[in-house]
């Protein structure tokens, strides 16, 4: 059974990866033609850089100046950029959004560590193969602990014979908390296609399972994105992502209800609410955590430890003291 389990998981993460060679789906963009085809009153989001458009987000372009745009009207594309969580943002993305607080971020793969000495980076931290395994055994984690304890309202689908409306309850729910964004039509089309695919071999219990642990490893949920509708000039953030990257600079996690009726609103293109949700989360515990690990990165103490992210006992006081004498005030 665990081996049909882990054949059911890597079948559809390959169907994950394969559709986001194309994009990732989501509200507030036009349809485009990936791998995968939308049906009606579906919404694309953000689409994810194909291999070409990765290759330019790591090495762009020189932007042409403003004289040779006024000369020869070319527009400048946009420069998105997408972000892979860190081990840490992983664990409190769990935690705050499915209640799953036994990620195991220390066993995590070190990141490398930019010039400036920083240890998040959108370039550098990108998805290994100590990274792929890392997401799958703790995915499988994940799925084991979530699919044994579901709210009563999704407990049917852990049953045989679950009908439409409980898959699709649960698939609305759970995936568009991991997301961080409301899945589409196609999104829910799909994964109850897998679902109801896996019960013959699987058992109900199984492929929920199994639904849960893609999930956790789908690019949608590992990596967020600054890419916003792409069109050509300045990229404008979607509400969504802009309620990601308020909370994971923040407060290093998944946005939380407020970010998101916020964000459902479309309330974040004003200042004073970022403004507002920045003071809140800084002034928080996840703010002053955030904090710390900011100016251990600033005064370059993780040099001090040999280059280790989980610094010596020693260097450990050193932060600690550090931390003791930075009180933030917002």
């Amino acid at each position: 059974m665990k081996r049909k389990l882990t054949a059911a998981v890597c079948w559809l993460g390959s169907l994950v990866v394969l559709s986001c060679t194309a994009k990732i789906e989501g509200p507030g963009a036009p349809p485009s033609s990936g791998l995968s085809s939308d049906g009606p009153g579906s919404a694309p989001d953000t689409p994810l850089a194909t291999a070409d458009a990765v290759a330019l987000l790591e090495n762009p372009p020189t932007e042409p100046g403003a004289a040779d745009i006024a000369c020869t009207a070319q527009a400048v594309p946009p420069r998105g950029r997408i972000w892979r969580l860190s081990a840490t943002g992983y664990q409190h993305s769990l935690k705050d959004t499915l209640g799953y607080a036994n990620v195991d971020a220390k066993s995590a793969p070190l990141d490398s560590v930019s010039d400036a000495r920083f240890s998040t980076n959108s370039r550098l931290n990108v998805v290994s193969q100590p990274w792929a395994d890392w997401y799958f055994a703790e995915g499988d984690k994940i799925g084991a602990a979530l699919v044994a304890s579901l709210p009563s309202e999704h407990a049917c689908v852990t049953s045989a014979g679950a009908n439409p409306a409980c898959i699709q309850g649960f698939i609305k729910d759970y995936a568009g908390r991991l997301f961080r964004r409301p899945v589409t039509e196609s999104e829910v089309t799909r994964y109850q296609a897998a679902y109801t695919g896996w019960l013959p071999e699987l058992g109900a219990q199984d492929a929920t399972h199994a639904l849960i642990q893609a999930w956790t490893m789908s690019p949608n949920h590992v990596f967020r994105t600054e890419l916003g509708d792409r069109s050509l000039g300045k990229v404008e953030l979607t509400q969504y992502e802009l309620a990601s990257e308020i909370s994971f600079l923040f407060a290093d996690t998944a946005p939380d209800a407020a970010l998101m009726a916020d964000a459902q609103q479309g309330k974040l293109s004003d200042p004073a609410v970022v403004r507002g949700h920045a003071e809140r989360l800084l002034n928080g515990p996840a703010g002053r955590e955030v904090m710390k690990a900011f100016f251990f990165d600033f005064l370059h103490l993780r040099e001090l430890a040999g280059g280790a992210l989980e610094p010596s006992p020693e260097i450990r006081w050193t932060r600690s003291a550090l931390a003791s004498c930075i009180k933030p005030r917002f």
